[in-house]
């Protein structure tokens, strides 16, 4: 028996420029980064997140892709729901 597609959920994304603007507000007040971690779950530098973004912007993308399955922007373009 195959299951039948009921719709699709997306993983929410946010804009590199919301991302820079909270990364720019938490280090001048001295906040710890908590945005972005490395592979083993440890926070990620402000300057690395700094350079990340600025990735991002050169390789086109104008949202912080959250999964593989991103369109050229970097927001995601959804999961099947199957029944």
């Amino acid at each position: 028996m195959t299951k039948t597609e009921i719709g699709k959920s997306y993983h929410m994304v946010c804009s590199i420029n919301w991302a820079r603007e909270i990364l720019l507000n938490n280090k001048a007040n001295k906040r710890p980064q908590v945005l972005f971690e490395s592979p083993k779950g440890i926070p990620k530098t402000y300057d690395e997140c700094f350079y990340y973004l600025a990735d991002l912007e050169q390789r086109g993308f104008k949202f912080v892709p959250s999964c593989q399955n991103h369109d050229k922007e970097g927001r995601c373009k959804g999961h099947p729901i199957k029944e």
